[in-house]
């Protein structure tokens, strides 16, 4: 962006331009700003450049990630195209390497106050963009609470769930689960609890997103609730549940999306079984349980996180990244060739950005015991292909996190 301000730039060949702005590794920040590229390179000479806009302009500007509500002058150079015969010439719809997606953090973690000397939860948030390795601060949810469920959807991202902790001395607290959701609104630049909250309270792991509409499934209950959100109506609907109570699956299942579909990964009460069920929203029923030897050692364990990638399921506990991949895939177990190890010393979230085919890990050092952010990328099989170590520089979070992947512009409406 600092050399679109230089004569070099202005004075290029309409070839060289046309190159240069459809190229998947062009350093910009949201697709407008390759709009306001072209509008700049045309008014430096703009009688012998103006019959090149609509070439240029459906040649190297991917329209349907244009956010036209961020109005500016620029924009203008697109009011005469013929989106139905521009569609189809377009670049790709996919984001280039600088729109990519960031890592929104949000929890909170215990401090001593000073004046009253009792201790007391403190919520935070903040966002990593990947792009130049900076963190950046994000205003805080209103709620307090830790572990809410962070999604998006329709590029809006919501907080739900989660658990209050109050503290009546330092190892003495109580946690109670919470049903509110919250939104994020660029335009006021902070959280706002307008959306109607869950019919029942759930913790983090019995919230996923899928297909942009929000499930709450408890499962381990006598009862099991299951409610989808449409945020196109802003409203909570009953959907189907797996059946009674001898299908509940015990405490620490998990939820997932997955191509499509919703996978519950856990033990089957009734059988003492490990395995999945899984979720067709598309017919609104559950397949049946299908028990699947290496899923124990996933579920065995202290600490489950995980992240989704088209048709993968990537699982981190106990140190060791492993992949669970659905039904339609020709494999259909983890083995070696498809687990990395990570030494963490304890890990506190993961989150997938599937545009960039990566994963971030947080969590503590093995060596040292500091708090970092690992960021793993992906070849196209899955397999990890490298990943590097950033400092986590806040100490506000402690283990009471939950992290997403978020879209690029909805933080840089931030402005801070």
């Amino acid at each position: 962006m600092k050399l679109v301000d230089s004569d070099d730039f202005r004075l290029l060949s309409v070839d060289h331009v046309a190159r240069l702005l459809s190229h998947d590794e062009l350093g910009v920040r949201v697709e407008n700003d390759v709009v306001g590229i072209l509008h700049q390179w045309i008014k430096h000479d703009e009688t012998s450049r103006r019959h090149h806009v609509e070439n240029l302009a459906t040649k190297v500007i991917r329209l349907p990630l244009i956010d036209y509500s961020n109005e500016t002058s620029s924009l203008n150079i697109l009011s005469n195209l013929d989106y139905e015969d521009s569609s189809s010439s377009s670049s790709s719809c996919q984001r280039r390497v600088g729109c990519e997606g960031v890592l929104l953090v949000a929890g909170g973690g215990r401090i001593c106050n000073e004046d009253t000397d009792k201790y007391e939860f403190v919520s935070r948030a903040q966002t990593y963009d990947a792009y130049d390795d900076t963190w950046t601060s994000f205003p805080s949810l209103e709620v307090r609470r830790c572990e809410p469920r962070i999604v998006t959807s329709f590029g809006v991202a919501y907080a739900l769930g989660g658990r209050t902790i109050d503290f009546d001395g330092e190892d003495d607290f109580k946690s109670t689960c919470l049903a509110v959701v919250e939104r994020y609104d660029p335009e006021r630049r902070r959280w706002i609890d307008d959306v109607a909250s869950m019919s029942t309270p759930r913790s983090r792991d019995e919230i996923v997103c899928c297909a942009n509409r929000i499930y709450g499934m408890s499962l381990a209950h006598d009862e099991m609730m299951c409610e989808a959100f449409d945020p196109t109506t802003g409203t909570w609907t009953p959907v189907a549940s797996p059946g009674g109570g001898e299908r509940r699956l015990e405490n620490g299942y998990i939820l997932s999306s997955l191509a499509g579909k919703i996978f519950a990964i856990g033990r089957e009460m009734s059988s003492g079984k490990f395995g999945h069920m899984t979720y067709d929203p598309s017919e609104n029923r559950w397949l049946d349980f299908r028990p699947e030897n290496h899923v124990k050692s996933i579920i065995d364990s202290s600490s489950i996180f995980y992240g989704s990638i088209g048709d993968r399921l990537y699982i981190f506990s106990n140190g060791r990244l492993q992949v669970f991949f659905d039904d339609r895939s020709e494999r259909s177990s983890v083995d070696d060739d498809w687990s990395h190890s990570f030494w963490l010393k304890r890990t506190y979230g993961l989150a997938a950005d599937s545009d960039c085919k990566r994963l971030f890990l947080l969590g503590r050092s093995l060596t040292d015991g500091e708090l970092v952010l690992l960021v793993v990328s992906q070849d196209d099989d899955g397999r990890v292909k490298e990943w590097k170590e950033s400092d986590w520089l806040s100490s506000n979070f402690r283990n009471a996190v939950e992290c997403a992947v978020v879209d690029r512009s909805l933080v840089l409406n931030v402005g801070v």
